[in-house]
């Protein structure tokens, strides 16, 4: 493999690798999301029932 090949094979890698990081990064956020707004709900209903 010459250098400009290996060159393209690691930016594929490394934009690759981003991709699924980012994917990750959105299901994480995601989830706090919920957990925040589940949080929220119930603490809003607990308010409420006063």
């Amino acid at each position: 493999m010459n250098i400009d090949n290996e060159y393209v094979q690691i930016l594929k890698e490394s934009e690759e690798y981003e991709k699924i990081r980012y994917k990750e990064s959105m299901k994480e956020r995601d989830a706090l999301l919920k957990r925040l707004s589940d949080g929220l709900d119930k603490e809003t209903i607990s308010e409420l029932q006063k």
